[in-house]
């Protein structure tokens, strides 16, 4: 059975420094706090990683991918055409990346990679997840029905909005 988030208070997540209106723990270490994008980065055998694709940004920190996945999601949600536009835009160019993923370990679903893990003993999981270096879990914007699990504390998507701008592809 997959895990199901347990909601937790705190002031930011501890993987990728999101200062998320809604956090979760991870696993069971307390301090272990995660944002919803980063929880489900690291539940591979849930419905909703179910529905991305491991894709290949080698170079890349997790938070940076991460950060800008969020923000393409935002925008592709709840932002003007415009910002739509560009959102949905930004996302395709994330999930064109999963073609480098499928070269090299001939599959892109999350779900394979949870399988596989979940058969590991937990040495050789760290080698494999070493391995993996360079593959982020990209979701579709679709995958985030509720807005608070995105935007960041004490914001509202519009004021997210004005503050950044994507990059243009």
């Amino acid at each position: 059975m997959p895990p199901s988030p347990v909601q937790v208070n705190a002031e930011c997540c501890s993987r990728c420094r999101w200062p998320a209106q809604r956090l979760f723990r991870l696993r069971e270490a307390e301090n272990d706090t995660v944002c919803a994008t980063c929880w489900i980065s690291h539940n591979l055998d849930t419905a909703s990683a179910h529905k991305g694709a491991l894709c290949w940004f080698p170079g890349l920190h997790a938070a940076d991918v991460v950060n800008l996945q969020r923000t393409a999601c935002i925008a592709a949600i709840a932002g003007n055409s415009t910002a739509k536009k560009q959102g949905q835009r930004v996302l395709r160019w994330m999930l064109r990346h999963k073609r480098e993923t499928e070269r090299a370990w001939d599959t892109s679903r999350p779900a394979e990679f949870a399988a596989v893990m979940s058969r590991l003993h937990p040495d050789d999981r760290l080698v494999f997840r070493q391995r993996l270096a360079g593959c982020h879990l990209v979701l579709p914007a679709t995958v985030f029905s509720d807005l608070s699990l995105l935007l960041p504390a004490g914001m509202d998507a519009d004021t997210f909005l004005n503050t950044l701008t994507l990059p243009r592809l």
